[in-house]
């Protein structure tokens, strides 16, 4: 992805809320337990959040910053890589956890070039929500991949 404004960056992680709230309701319905399910509920719930959360940004927010050309990168897994429901359950939690890695690059990047102090914040607890996200995910991940051990 070449350079982008901020705003066209705002767009694309609104785009990528939405996705991946999207993606954790799919996980929810298919998780066999408890657990996992209400895991998944919440995410999507927290990424619907984050999605919202983006869209209420006001313009006099984005007055000094609009224009401002944002470097980033996805991750080749990250923009590649598409959950597909038939995946097994390993597969799609090593996705959603490059995915959290890459949602808090951005956010992060967003936050670098940010002008007004509110923005900042807010950019700032979404880079730590993400990063929370990928905790529990990799705590999933791990609770799977090692209850065989």
């Amino acid at each position: 992805m070449p350079n982008r404004t901020f705003t066209e960056m705002l767009s694309y992680a609104i785009d990528r809320e939405r996705e991946a709230a999207g993606q954790y309701e799919l996980f929810s319905r298919t998780a066999k337990k408890p657990p996992t399910k209400a895991m998944f509920d919440e995410l999507a719930r927290e990424e619907r959040g984050h999605q919202t959360r983006l869209e209420a940004i006001d313009s006099e927010a984005l007055k000094s910053c609009s224009q401002k050309q944002i470097a980033f990168s996805p991750s080749s897994a990250g923009s590649e890589g598409k959950f597909d429901p038939d995946m097994d359950f390993v597969a799609a939690l090593r996705l959603a956890i490059q995915k959290e890695e890459e949602a808090a690059r951005l956010y992060d990047s967003l936050r670098a070039e940010a002008g007004d102090d509110k923005l900042c914040s807010l950019l700032s607890a979404l880079v730590e929500q993400e990063r929370g996200h990928r905790a529990k995910l990799q705590d999933e991940l791990d609770s799977v991949v090692l209850k065989d051990y």
